[in-house]
């Protein structure tokens, strides 16, 4: 499911009678990241959403612990 657009995991999911939760649907953030260049999106050093981990431990570094945001 995290290979899709939202749209598309909306539409494939509710086709199987399912509903899916997606978090970060703030339309500031859905605009923010499909306007990132696909090298930022595709996994870093084996990392999933690299981006995403390394927002949070740059800009709310005390949200949670290192050890939960790169694990």
């Amino acid at each position: 499911m995290y290979k899709f657009d939202i749209l598309r995991l909306d539409r494939t999911t509710a086709a199987c009678g399912l509903e899916t939760r997606e978090p970060f649907l703030d339309d500031d953030f859905v605009d923010h990241y499909n306007k990132l260049p696909i090298d930022i999106k595709c996994p870093r050093n084996g990392i999933e959403k690299y981006h995403l981990r390394r927002a949070i431990d740059t800009y709310f570094p005390d949200l949670l612990p290192k050890e939960i945001i790169w694990r």
